[in-house]
């Protein structure tokens, strides 16, 4: 049996969250709002859609990613208070989708 090393995934799961955190440390106050918020949060105890629900906002849309769900209602402070890893404004919307519109 062929062993292979973790050195690729955890290379990427890397990438993955230093562009993750540059997207939200680069945005503007101003961003966050307005408009819908895109919540990244742990996957147990619930996941995202629990500390949404936890900060006092909802959850927008049908479609929910395992780590993420678009919010709105609740502040950023609050939805981080509530135990979200990071919170992105609705430019990072564009950023991610693709859709290169500004907002």
């Amino acid at each position: 049996m062929k062993m292979t090393s973790a050195f690729p995934l955890i290379s990427l799961l890397l990438v993955t969250c230093i562009g993750l955190m540059s997207v939200g440390l680069f945005q503007s106050a101003s961003d966050l709002g307005r408009g819908p918020l895109v919540v990244v949060a742990p996957p147990w105890h619930g996941g995202p859609a629990a500390i949404v629900a936890a900060a006092g906002g909802r959850i927008v849309g049908l479609d929910q990613a395992p780590l993420s769900v678009l919010a709105d209602g609740a502040s950023a402070e609050a939805l981080r208070e509530a135990g979200a890893w990071f919170v992105l404004g609705s430019s990072a919307l564009n950023f991610f989708c693709g859709t290169g519109a500004d907002t």
